[in-house]
């Protein structure tokens, strides 16, 4: 902790402890070692973090992200039944579960979609599978499995063509 400090000072920045938390990873069949780490009492230890939107447990998985995904998903979908009622349909409703849900749903899934399990994988396909069938989405929309694979392929040729990419040297 002290290296990090030192760090923020040389970089004229300063470390907010009270904004700061750490995470102990471990595997998943270990029990949480409970133990505090020498230096960073002062700091609250918490076994699930956000990062950039996506949630990890302290074990690498997103299991965390992935109920937050679908209680989001089931509150925006009531939202949606609402508006439906009220007289919003079509390409406007469309428009609007676009931009509520599957952006929701897609964020950073290049990032986080190789740590889900395939049961987590078909718990969040099966949204967009209601959503089609409660017609918020058009019939044609693509599987959220093509849309994660279309987000993936067009990762990898940006991040291809320019080597200037932050990725590229990967």
């Amino acid at each position: 902790l002290r290296g990090i400090a030192d760090w923020a000072i040389q970089n004229n920045l300063v470390l907010n402890y009270s904004k700061s938390h750490h995470m102990v990873v471990r595997r998943p069949r270990f029990p949480r070692d409970h133990v505090s780490i020498r230096g960073i009492s002062s700091i609250d230890r918490v076994y699930e973090m956000k990062i950039l939107g996506v949630t990890f447990s302290d074990t690498l998985t997103i299991s965390p992200h992935i109920k937050y995904l679908s209680v989001k998903s089931a509150q925006t979908a009531f939202a949606l039944r609402t508006l439906h009622n009220h007289g919003l349909s079509g390409r406007d409703l469309w428009t609007v579960t676009q931009a509520y849900i599957l952006s929701r749903l897609t964020y950073a899934c290049s990032a986080w979609w190789g740590f889900c399990s395939l049961g987590e994988r078909d718990q969040l396909a099966a949204v967009v599978t209601r959503l089609v069938k409660k017609n918020y989405l058009p019939p044609d929309q693509p599987t959220l499995h093509e849309m994660v694979a279309t987000a993936d392929n067009r990762l990898f040729h940006q991040i291809v063509a320019s080597p200037a990419h932050v990725l590229a040297p990967l």
